[in-house]
């Protein structure tokens, strides 16, 4: 009988908690990272996007397909500049999301082949 009580009680619990994800999600916020559109704002902020590219960045998103098309075509609409304060910012922060940008390896070190 306790057994039972338990495993209601624990079954309870884990549907509150997937309820309350739901219900935050709704607020707006989808997946890890948030609103798709609040991280272009971050994006403009930290890059200094200007209106043009938020335009482009906005159709790019709003046109679907896979995340590395999508996200190598946002890259086409970002200057050298941009790029290199993506780059610098993900350094700043450890690497995370996988370490280095996909597709650029760094160089190994003449020791290292040896």
């Amino acid at each position: 009988m306790k057994q039972t009580i338990i495993a209601v009680l624990l079954a309870l619990a884990t549907v509150h908690h997937a309820m309350a994800q739901d219900e935050q999600r709704g607020n707006g916020q989808r997946g890890p990272h948030g609103n798709p559109e609040e991280r272009l704002e971050r994006m403009r902020d930290h890059l200094g996007l200007s209106d043009e590219q938020m335009a482009q960045m906005r159709e790019i998103r709003e046109s679907g397909g896979s995340r590395r098309d999508m996200r190598d075509q946002m890259r086409e609409v970002l200057t050298d500049e941009q790029l290199d304060m993506m780059r610098e910012h993900r350094a700043q922060r450890g690497g995370k999301r996988g370490g280095e940008y996909r597709g650029e390896r760094p160089e190994p070190d003449a020791e290292e082949s040896s």
